[in-house]
């Protein structure tokens, strides 16, 4: 018979919370990520808010490609890439663990 294992609750902070670490974390505000652009400043902040977002906020991928101003389609496909770069880039995932936490 299969052992039932409990979930893991994790503490959903809401969007304002999360948009706030992340504009500590990097010196970026939100208003300079939303919409279009990709210069690399942008990108990573945007790569961050929507893993983060997703991972704390509550909110769907839907729901951050309005906050954020992009195609939800962005947004699944950024979502995926931040997924990966948790996996491989030691440097965003110092980074992502550090908002988490902190």
């Amino acid at each position: 018979m299969p052992v039932a294992r409990a979930k893991r609750s994790i503490e959903t902070w809401g969007w304002s919370p999360v948009v706030r670490r992340v504009e500590a974390a990097l010196g970026i505000k939100l208003k300079d990520v939303q919409g279009r652009g990709r210069t690399p400043a942008r990108v990573e902040a945007k790569a961050v808010l929507i893993y983060v977002g997703r991972e704390r906020s509550g909110l769907t991928l839907t729901e951050l490609a309005r906050r954020l101003e992009i195609n939800p389609s962005h947004v699944t496909r950024g979502y995926e890439r931040a997924r990966q770069q948790m996996q491989t880039d030691q440097e965003f995932r110092t980074l992502v663990k550090g908002i988490l936490g902190g």
